[in-house]
């Protein structure tokens, strides 16, 4: 409490323009202080030119929202064969087959989600037709199986009921599990919208081989 006292005293004594000076630096620390931390937390947006690899790594149509999706068979929808499950399977990708353009340039992108649908898409093509023998068959099982272990679902599915037994292994069936993710439609959406901004010559482009790039 004296050296509290003696601290308080010694600044009384001090001059009131040396006083002035001492709170007007520790008021611009303070306010050094929280610039800096506001430009760590949010950091200023980067200028990507879309060329090469100079691109963010993910679509440029902020956060994502979260929702519950229950898991289940569904009888009546996207069957492995016949008309309907055709026309379902194909119509599962938004306008323009999930490709976007980006930058100045307007850079042909993929989104990685509507890869993962094309290539489902195509095995379930060879279950109902057979193998095709293309080498993208086995692209896209190395691929969905990069996809599943990056998306990494920890939810939890009972073994006990309802189970399923692959020779003498109880498998959870997973039947009316809820999970937790990502808004798929939000990004079905946006792309959407994005594909009205489309020409014809982009309508054509995206299904040529990229021009290369300087």
């Amino acid at each position: 409490m004296k050296q509290e006292a003696s601290l308080f005293t010694r600044l009384a004594r001090l001059p009131a323009r040396t006083l002035v000076v001492v709170f007007v630096l520790s008021v611009g620390v303070n306010i050094v202080a929280l610039l800096v931390q506001y430009r760590v937390k949010f950091p200023p947006a980067k200028h990507y030119t879309y060329l090469h690899h100079d691109h963010p790594r993910h679509i440029p149509m902020g956060e994502l929202r979260t929702v519950n999706m229950d898991f289940h068979d569904d009888i009546e929808h996207y069957p492995l064969n016949g008309t309907q499950g055709w026309a379902e399977w194909n119509n599962m990708h938004p306008p323009g087959r999930g490709a976007l353009y980006l930058g100045e340039s307007y850079w042909p992108y993929q989104v990685s989600m509507w890869h993962q649908i094309h290539c489902l898409g195509h095995l379930r093509a060879l279950i109902a037709n057979g193998d095709d023998g293309s080498e993208h068959t086995e692209h896209c099982f190395h691929y969905l199986r990069k996809a599943l272990l990056c998306g990494g679902d920890t939810t939890l599915e009972e073994v006990g009921q309802g189970t399923v037994l692959e020779g003498q292994r109880q498998t959870a069936t997973g039947e009316h599990i809820v999970h937790t993710c990502k808004d798929w439609s939000q990004v079905y959406e946006w792309h959407a919208e994005e594909h009205e901004k489309w020409t014809p010559e982009m309508e054509q482009r995206i299904y040529k081989p990229a021009p290369p790039v300087d």
